[in-house]
């Protein structure tokens, strides 16, 4: 009797755990509004959430390929603030453009969680501080930084 109930336990258990997991997945236009959010651009945010909306509405400064954001344009567009850490989820990353800004606090060790990254871009920012995160020398298809 016991065992079954302690099977029936941890059953609804990974069941909860699972449909968390699904719950809180979030898209990569959930990762970008948070980006906003933190440039304090947060009204330059017109799609819905949990969708790929951002991939057709912000084209001028989101490239997808198949739902998933490849690139990041946004240099001079006079965005304030730090990079937030869930950069890192943008994991089909290839060109992050930030220049000329004024980007503040230190550089995300997330970043590195964006293994197809070839080109980030953050000169003419006079507020980062620190040192550049060491993670990015893991970075193997980095070609500009």
């Amino acid at each position: 009797m016991f065992l079954k109930s302690s099977l029936k336990c941890i059953l609804f258990l990974g069941l909860f755990a699972a449909n968390s997991l699904v719950a809180n997945a979030q898209t990569d236009c959930d990762t970008m509004s948070i980006l906003y959010e933190n440039f304090g651009i947060k009204n330059k945010v017109t799609w819905k959430e949990n969708t790929n909306d951002c991939c057709n509405l912000a084209k001028d400064y989101i490239t997808c390929d198949n739902g998933r954001i490849t690139e990041i344009k946004l240099g001079s567009m006079n965005l304030k603030g730090p990079i937030a850490k869930e950069i890192g989820n943008l994991t089909e990353l290839t060109l992050l453009d930030l220049r000329f800004n004024q980007i503040t606090d230190t550089i995300p060790n997330t970043i590195a969680s964006n293994k197809k990254l070839k080109i980030f871009n953050v000169g003419g920012n006079k507020e980062i501080t620190g040192n550049f995160p060491k993670e990015l020398c893991n970075l193997t298809d980095l070609e500009e930084l």
